[in-house]
């Protein structure tokens, strides 16, 4: 008769990869059918799409930019091209290994129900879940510290030299995705070098030396750099997400909302509470057995690592200023601290009556119930509030007259570039978003919150709402009313050319002070390096060549290429109500990295919009 435990494995296993195939399945459709998030543009436009984003060498430095993300996304970009499928594919390939590794740890843990606690918590949190339909560097990091923390315990286990070179590899390859991970990877290199040594003794002297070697090599040498780039970013000033205001407030408060969609304080007292009964399990395991032996336990590692990432995280913020880390921030938190409770718990199970235990754990099931509700193919929760639906872009293209001036449009600073990442794929017809003066009631089409102004409809028609975002499209009632000023003479210049600057127009103000303008730019653009990167700008100064009014165009916006096609770059940029003090107006074209190009037939259109 066959063993009752190989059937109830068996039967295990077979629910695991249904769920697995429902949640890829799942995942795939998401990446497919959900317009891409600010974020995931900005890292597009950055890193992918200019190809610039190897620290100390091309790259600009933003915490935007997640390595190992990048390269992979530019790996498949240059083989498939740009969508959001394509763009998401490398977070998207990594959830097999973020289930497998799921799947293995859980493995780990005796009893049923806290093995499928682990198992069900970890992949049906919603918020969580969705970063491997996302180009970011969250779902690759997660799945590499899941991996590294089963070969951390299996190098604790066996003190075998490969295993603690595979987890080195997964935690500083997951640091690379995500460098919040570096605490992580900090508390590993720790833990393997503390277990070589208590090993010592009881295994020889070449063996011991291999595993230095490789923590040295693996590890300690990998985190130097690692360090080295995260004390970049601080430098900078650019390590940005989080603030001062306390671990509970930013931290913990933060992270319960995003993963539950509720900002009581009581589920994050909820939290705290499972933190403390998993403190609580330790102590009563170290009662039952006070050695040394004890703390080299390989089911400890969740723990070590929930509890070693909380010490340097208030450490930093308390004594070198650095922000206590807020929402997708501190994600890496949330598996610590299920695997931290499911395998204490596990332990205690094993040695007393723990039925109690369970009615305090239940409520975390409750994130899978909100996983069901927030199910859907339309939005990411990530940067909900700026999702911009595909038919807002084509309801205004069928306003474009092809060969005139494109219709203008205006929205919030952060919408800019989900308009322009739309624009990118259907061809680049249209202006980009204008932000610098929203709400205003100058432009033709707005991208419009009606808690922004109480006055939209009397300058404007209703045409679409997006029940998501809140964020409604409408048209001017009546054509904005435009006074011609002045037009450049064609300038025919088609040299091959490396120069940083080319003038489009260079004026006084003269009586324009306290009018908004409307620049158009026309011109034949040809890139000889590409991708190309370069912008046009429109600068207002005083006469101390201070610059009171800054407006911009980003060539990269609309293509990688350049071939010179008649009127190819044709675009407007909008000045707001120009200041008293401005005296000069200057239009020109900036190649910011020196790239090789040629201009032609260019003009630019000056007028006044009444």
């Amino acid at each position: 008769m066959e063993n009752i435990n190989s059937i109830n494995n068996r039967k295990e296993k077979v629910l695991a990869f249904i769920l697995f195939v429902f949640l890829w399945v799942y995942l795939w459709l998401r990446a497919a059918l959900v317009p891409f998030s600010h974020d995931e543009i900005a890292t597009f436009f950055q890193y992918i799409h200019s190809e610039r984003f190897i620290p100390f060498v091309n790259a600009e430095w933003y915490a935007n930019n997640h390595l190992l993300n990048t390269m992979l996304a530019l790996f498949f970009y240059k083989l498939f091209g740009a969508s959001e499928l394509v763009l998401r594919l490398p977070n998207l390939l990594f959830f097999p290994v973020f289930f497998f590794f799921c799947w293995k740890l859980s493995q780990e843990i005796k009893n049923e129900i806290w093995r499928w606690l682990f198992v069900i918590v970890l992949c049906f949190a919603h918020y969580f879940l969705e970063f491997f339909a996302l180009c970011r560097g969250y779902g690759i990091a997660m799945a590499l510290l899941l991996a590294s923390v089963y070969y951390l315990m299996q190098a604790v286990k066996t003190n075998n030299t490969k295993q603690y070179l595979l987890c080195l590899l997964f935690v500083v390859m997951g640091s690379t995705a995500n460098l919040t991970l570096i605490n992580s990877t900090a508390i590993i290199v720790f833990l393997l070098a503390a277990n070589t040594v208590y090993q010592f003794k009881q295994t020889s002297l070449k063996k011991s030396l291999l595993n230095f070697v490789s923590i040295f090599f693996a590890g300690i040498v990998p985190l130097a750099l690692l360090a080295v780039f995260a004390l970049e970013f601080q430098k900078r000033g650019l390590l940005i997400v989080g603030t001062h205001e306390g671990f509970w407030k930013v931290t913990m408060l933060s992270i319960t909302k995003v993963f539950t969609g509720s900002d009581s304080p009581f589920i994050a007292y909820y939290v705290a509470l499972l933190f403390v009964i998993s403190c609580l399990f330790f102590s009563v395991l170290f009662l039952k057995q006070k050695t040394l032996q004890f703390f080299f336990n390989a089911r400890f590692v969740f723990f070590y690592l929930l509890v070693g990432n909380l010490f340097i995280t208030l450490l930093l913020g308390n004594f070198f200023n650095i922000n206590y880390p807020e929402d997708r921030a501190a994600m890496y938190l949330f598996p610590l601290m299920v695997g931290s409770f499911c395998f204490l718990a596990d332990d205690i199970a094993n040695r007393i009556q723990s039925k109690f235990i369970i009615p305090v754990a239940a409520p975390v099931l409750l994130l899978s119930v909100h996983f069901f509700f927030h199910m859907n193919l339309t939005y990411p929760s990530f940067w909900k509030e700026l999702h911009i639906p595909y038919r807002f872009y084509d309801k205004v293209q069928q306003y474009a007259v092809p060969g005139e001036s494109p219709p203008t449009i205006s929205g919030y600073k952060m919408r800019r570039l989900t308009w322009a990442f739309m624009n990118y794929k259907r061809g680049n017809e249209l202006n980009l978003v204008y932000s610098t003066d929203y709400p205003n009631v100058n432009t033709d089409f707005q991208l419009a919150l009606f808690k922004d102004r109480a006055d939209w409809l009397q300058e404007y028609d209703s045409l679409d709402y997006d029940p998501y975002s809140e964020i409604w499209l409408l048209k001017k009632k009546e054509p904005v009313k435009m006074n011609f000023i002045f037009q450049s003479p064609v300038v025919i210049n088609s040299e091959r050319t490396s120069n940083e600057y080319w003038n489009f127009y260079d004026g006084s103000v003269d009586s324009l002070a306290g009018k908004t303008l409307l620049l158009t730019l026309d011109m034949s653009f040809t890139s000889f390096t590409n991708p190309y990167v370069g912008r046009v700008v429109a600068s207002v100064e005083k006469k101390n060549n201070e610059s009171v009014r800054y407006e911009f165009v980003q060539l990269n916006y609309f293509r990688s290429e350049w071939k010179g096609e008649p009127h190819n770059f044709y675009q407007n940029i909008i000045i707001h109500e120009l200041p008293p003090e401005a005296h000069r107006i200057v239009v020109y074209f900036w190649n910011i990295f020196g790239m090789e190009y040629s201009i032609k037939d260019a003009t630019c259109k000056v007028e006044v919009m009444n």
